[in-house]
């Protein structure tokens, strides 16, 4: 802020820097803050992650559902890790889905009110 401040208290041609000076690096400066938020939003970095909130938006998903996301290139204990990890920050909470052979099978699905956006 001290940079952007001088920086435009040298374009108006002041020794010193006054609070006009000020007001326009911090308006410079929370432009940027909302440019960064529009632009990447709500990602992580953790393209795993984002691949399994997106798919998890058309419902519950089940260990075997989540390895063929990841076209079974990803083993149960690597699912059930990065799920955990999903339960830990939030994103996603424990559920069961129907099955064919069991009632009803362990599952994922979003928390309601999530950090998530599709």
């Amino acid at each position: 802020m001290l940079r952007l401040s001088l920086l435009y208290a040298l374009l108006d041609s002041s020794s010193v820097i006054r609070p006009e000076h000020l007001q326009a690096a911090l308006a410079v400066w929370d432009y940027r803050e909302r440019s960064i938020e529009h632009v990447f939003g709500g990602a992580s970095g953790d393209a795993d992650r984002e691949r399994i909130l997106g798919a998890l938006v058309s419902g519950p998903m089940t260990v075997t559902d989540l390895r063929r996301l990841f076209s079974n290139n990803r083993d149960g204990e690597w699912i059930k890790a990065k799920m955990a990890m999903l339960v830990r920050d939030g994103s996603v909470v424990q559920s069961f889905k129907d099955g064919d052979r069991k009632s009803l099978i362990p599952a994922w699905k979003l928390k309601l009110g999530g950090t998530h956006r599709a």
